[in-house]
């Protein structure tokens, strides 16, 4: 029961500004031109433009169909035959792509390894999913301390050859880990969804890694339970989701209805001219599902009756309608939750922060609506005051679903009132450091007689100020970064896996992504220097 890929939502979050990589290689290049030669200039305008093939998610073919026809056109348009004649040299082929794109990705996994290795401590996420041609890919990042900073960089991405069991995926984490001098006494976190083969108690990946790094700590995602939770609906409102898709499916399913309700709701002057399909595998489907359905009731409704489909009747249905707004605005407050807790650098501090504040709406929210205040949920408060309606219809069915939400909260968070880790969220807070041993107090309280490190505090994101802090006090720092070095949530591997999709479609059903996921993913700037020098500069080559 764990949700599977949100591969849609993540889609836009994993775009990747190159700008500041391109500037730096843009100026090696200019550096290099000033000393090279032809042939020399060429392998390098070669590494060149298959590093933006691979940042761009883009098929290696791409270099000799349209990268070097189209580069030749413009610099004979704009320099001459002469100049355009020397772009000739440059190897773009499929093969030397994708050889060009292996050596980039050998070069950046011996950076990060080189980092990883000078790190005191690092915290892994991981996860696994089935590409389009059925292969079981395992992705893994790694967060670490490099230059007094937090550092996230994807350490792998490798196929599972058969099975996708704990065993097998811990086979393949722990050959990486030991082929490449990585300790594990060092790792001191491990993030991973709630799927049985991650989390079984005797052999799941976690409980094999417990033997390996019997100090790591284990977070199953944030991302993943809140969407649990969301799953979770009392009998009487889990009716109105089956007939809301009913009725998109009837609509987005045949082409001729899908056009002719396109045009009822022009006609009718709807913000929308369609429905939005529904998919489990979304984490975020269900909000703008239900929204849109609810902002286009009145056209659907008009299209049932027109089609004297069965549901028509649910679209004219006062106490129907009541529902439908209310799912839409419970599951809009979910999206948001979800959404805040997506991204890069989180902390388990703060998303236990967030569950907790929601779980405290949801209190708060109940005790509104007994009051008969219904603001803090638009679109029912818009349809009572529109309609007309009696809240008294649904007040005891909404009542009795924000009670069941927040139990499902507490069952699915169990840990979110950490207030034991309140003096790693804010040292400076009062009566903090309760729960603290008597040299972590006495640090503490050296700590927080300093105005300026309380100025510092102030400006420094919380990892850095601890990094900042380290030297003076040593034994606080080192035990708040070991609670904030494990990751909160699996949301790098879900975007990578977003990244996967667009690199291995039907049409490129064989590729090996692996070289081809870490350049379009890291960070690391490939040393294009240390490339060229390792090859023959030769036309041919």
């Amino acid at each position: 029961g764990t949700p599977t890929k949100e591969s849609g939502n993540l889609d836009e979050r994993a775009v990747f500004s190159m700008s500041g990589k391109e500037e730096h290689l843009t100026r090696q290049s200019a550096t290099f031109v000033r000393q090279a030669t032809v042939p020399e200039r060429a392998l390098r305008a070669s590494f060149l433009a298959s590093f933006h093939i691979a940042r761009a998610k883009k098929s290696h073919t791409i270099g000799e169909d349209l990268i070097l026809p189209a580069t030749k056109d413009i610099v004979k348009e704009l320099l001459g035959e002469e100049a355009a004649k020397k772009i000739d040299a440059v190897q773009l082929s499929d093969n030397t792509v994708s050889r060009r794109i292996g050596d980039m990705a050998e070069d950046v996994s011996a950076q990060l390894l080189d980092q990883v290795r000078a790190s005191e401590y690092f915290a892994l996420q991981l996860d696994e999913s089935t590409d389009v041609a059925n292969a079981a890919e395992l992705l893994v990042y790694i967060r670490f301390i490099s230059q007094e900073m937090f550092v996230e960089e994807i350490l792998f991405c490798k196929a599972l050859e058969s099975r996708t069991t704990g065993k097998e995926i811990f086979q393949v984490l722990d050959e990486y880990i030991n082929s490449n001098g990585l300790d594990w006494s060092r790792c001191v976190g491990v993030c991973s969804d709630g799927a049985a083969a991650m989390t079984g108690k005797n052999s799941g990946v976690t409980a094999l890694i417990k033997q390996k790094a019997p100090n790591a700590a284990f977070t199953h995602c944030m991302l993943h339970r809140e969407a649990l939770v969301a799953k979770r609906l009392d009998d009487e409102l889990n009716q109105v989701l089956p007939d809301v898709i009913h009725v998109v499916n009837l609509i987005k399913a045949r082409p001729l209805k899908h056009r002719l309700f396109a045009i009822l709701c022009k006609e009718m002057g709807a913000r929308f001219d369609g429905l939005l399909l529904h998919s489990n595998v979304r984490w975020l489907s269900r909000g703008a599902v239900l929204n849109r359905v609810y902002e286009l009731r009145r056209e659907v409704a008009e299209f049932l009756l027109s089609e004297k489909h069965q549901l028509a009747d649910r679209f004219t249905n006062e106490a129907w309608i009541l529902k439908l707004a209310y799912m839409a605005d419970i599951f809009c407050h979910l999206n948001v939750l979800n959404q805040s807790m997506q991204g890069r650098d989180t902390y388990i501090v703060h998303m236990q922060d967030k569950v907790h504040a929601f779980s405290l709406k949801i209190m708060l929210w109940s005790n509104k609506l007994k009051e008969g205040i219904t603001e803090m949920f638009q679109l029912l408060h818009q349809e009572l005051l529109s309609s007309g309606g009696e809240l008294d219809t649904i007040s005891s069915l909404i009542q009795s679903h924000l009670e069941h939400l927040q139990g499902y909260f507490r069952e699915y968070f169990p840990d979110i009132d950490s207030t034991h880790l309140n003096w790693v969220r804010n040292p400076f807070a009062p009566d903090v450091g309760s729960c603290l041993d008597l040299k972590s107090q006495e640090e503490l309280i050296e700590m927080t007689s300093s105005w300026d490190l309380k100025m510092k505090f102030e400006t420094l994101s919380l990892s850095n100020y601890w990094m900042y802090v380290r030297n003076d006090f040593p034994i606080l720092a080192e035990s708040a970064l070991k609670f904030l070095l494990p990751f909160a949530t699996t949301y790098l591997c879900e975007s990578g896996f977003s990244t996967l999709k667009v690199l291995k479609t039907k049409h490129r059903a064989r590729l090996n992504v692996e070289s081809d996921m870490r350049v379009a993913l890291t960070d690391i700037k490939p040393r294009l220097d240390k490339l060229c020098r390792s090859h023959q500069a030769h036309p041919s080559h």
